[in-house]
């Protein structure tokens, strides 16, 4: 699912607080990795980031989460 589904209700029903950092640490750490290595996404918006909803979250450890950046044809 992409991220912008994943997080669409965290204003009416938020998510634990680890599963909301390690999912904007996630974001931080994949876009720091595309623009070191000069690639720069010119739509940058949270539903071009897809997030494996099957890998449950409760504990919201990074090493458990999965984004993977789609439509680089945009970069």
């Amino acid at each position: 699912v992409n991220l912008e589904q994943y997080t669409k209700d965290w204003l009416q029903q938020p998510p634990k607080r680890n599963v909301k950092l390690a999912v904007i640490s996630q974001l931080a750490v994949t876009l720091r990795v595309l623009h070191h290595y000069g690639i720069n996404h010119r739509d940058c918006y949270l539903c071009h980031f897809w997030i494996d909803s099957t890998i449950p979250l409760p504990r919201g450890t990074m090493s458990d989460l999965s984004l993977t950046v789609i439509d680089l044809h945009r970069a």
